[in-house]
């Protein structure tokens, strides 16, 4: 299990010395892959008479790892050694962890029967999934426990079905054995997230993968299922995974796939609100409808919160950015862990969002709701941005015109976009009322530290144009 090797420390490090001595007869099968080293590790390779190599590392003066805010996970962006060649390659590491699966015989004919009554009223192969999927997260609990062998051992489908709680990889191999039980062609599915920074065939070691997730083969497409990512519907994929590379259980090999990459429109948050202006306030209706990874957070922290805290969680979420804002009559409906979107619909009042001066009326509507385009501080900054996820927000929201009054001034239609974000607002005067839509789109969840000026810089402009004001003008 030894492989990684973190050069940083909890403290400033002035002087270190790394020293790895392979013995002659791995010299050759033994090598050293090098992670984000930078000028202030300087290494040399030392060959004994005797055939021993020592791979040496001198390091200078590296600061004392911190954590920052949105920073990408240590694992993936600290410098950093792999020690490879335990395993020849990603078949030779495959035949090691599976025999972690393959040595235990199961009794499955309760999950048979089980499964096969379950699905009794579905369609197709699609629908199949889905209710298993469902019946999974709603009644098996997810507990990440590690026991013997470090934790890469799946308990038995028979056991986490019999007991109603596992890890991931008994998840997976209960979802495994489910989905087999109703003809379905399902694998076990070796993966690391994201936040281990290297794919399997870079660096094969145990190590380089962190989670289990399952694989249906339909029609020589492969549907991954993660039993641990409730409330994001079956085929879309949580921003932990996606784009990670997968081992496929084969038989006697194994197959080396991607989970696909989702769309930012995959994970969009909508909005839409119609307001009237009611002294200093907006008052009106709003609605949010949310999938993918929007609708995995939304419903995933409503439902794990007590009942007397949902309510506190809805109004921060419905009011965000503001915060003087009133919400009653709330409704939530497709709450539930395969549904494809939630939405929740409630009577707002912004508060404070008008300013009556003289004759004139200033509104401040703020259209853009994205949470994560804001300035990030670089003041003494190590490392470099990584977002939650590649999110889309869709704002739409329209404000009558109060009698007595026109539309003095409407701010114009903006748009940015780099490699990172893309957005656009938009006004518009329609049937007695201002229509405002907007589109913002976060399009790479990664900044390098070395782009932050140009982020920041963009952000600025951004804010500054959601901070635009509505005029509206007494007749005369």
């Amino acid at each position: 299990h030894f492989s990684t090797i973190f050069i940083p420390d909890i403290y400033p490090v002035q002087k270190k010395t790394i020293a790895i001595e392979v013995p002659a007869a791995l010299a050759s099968r033994i090598k050293v892959v090098e992670k984000s080293l930078g000028g202030n590790v300087v290494k040399t390779v030392e060959q004994g008479g005797n055939g021993k190599v020592t791979y040496v590392y001198e390091v200078r003066d590296i600061p004392e790892i911190k954590g920052e805010e949105y920073m990408p996970s240590l694992s993936a962006v600290a410098p950093r050694l792999y020690v490879v060649g335990l395993f020849d390659s990603v078949d030779e590491l495959y035949q090691h962890m599976r025999t972690y699966t393959i040595n235990a015989e199961d009794d499955v004919a309760k999950i048979n029967e089980f499964s096969r009554n379950l699905v009794a009223g579905c369609v197709d192969d699609i629908s199949r999934i889905k209710t298993i999927v469902e019946w999974a997260q709603n009644h098996i609990r997810y507990i990440a426990i590690e026991h013997g062998e470090y934790g890469f051992r799946p308990e038995l489908a028979s056991q986490v079905f019999e007991k109603r709680y596992g890890d991931c990889k008994g998840m997976s191999a209960l979802l495994k054995a489910m989905f087999q039980a109703v003809g379905l062609d399902a694998r076990l599915v070796w993966i690391g997230t994201d936040d281990i920074g290297v794919d399997w065939t870079e660096v094969p070691a145990l190590s380089s993968g962190d989670h289990m997730i399952c694989a249906v083969m339909l029609d020589e497409k492969v549907l991954y299922v993660d039993g641990t990512a409730h409330y994001m519907p079956v085929g879309m994929y949580p921003s932990s995974i996606e784009g990670q590379q997968t081992i496929i259980e084969n038989g006697e090999t194994c197959i080396v796939d991607r989970v696909p990459v989702m769309l930012p429109e995959e994970n969009t948050d909508s909005l839409w609100i119609h307001m009237t202006v009611d002294g200093n306030s907006l008052k009106g209706k709003v609605k949010r409808s949310l999938i993918g990874m929007r609708k995995m957070i939304l419903s995933g922290t409503y439902n794990g919160l007590s009942a007397e805290r949902r309510d506190d969680f809805l109004l921060a979420y419905l009011a965000y950015p503001r915060k003087n804002v009133e919400i009653n009559n709330v409704a939530v409906e497709g709450n539930t862990m395969q549904s494809d979107n939630v939405v929740v619909e409630a009577d707002i009042i912004e508060k404070e969002s008008c300013q009556h001066l003289g004759d004139a009326i200033y509104i401040d509507l703020r259209p853009v709701k994205h949470p994560y385009m804001e300035v990030v501080n670089v003041k003494d900054r190590q490392y470099d941005v990584k977002f939650p996820g590649r999110y889309n927000f869709v704002s739409n929201i329209t404000v009558s015109v109060p009698d007595g009054f026109v539309v003095d001034y409407l701010p114009t239609t903006v748009e940015f976009e780099n490699e990172w974000v893309k957005v656009k607002i938009a006004y518009e005067v329609k049937d007695s009322a201002v229509v405002c839509e907007s589109i913002a789109t976060m399009k790479s969840r990664d900044v390098p530290l070395a782009d932050m000026q140009q982020w920041n810089a963009l952000v600025r402009k951004i804010v500054a144009a959601n901070n635009e004001q509505i005029v509206l003008k007494r007749k005369i």
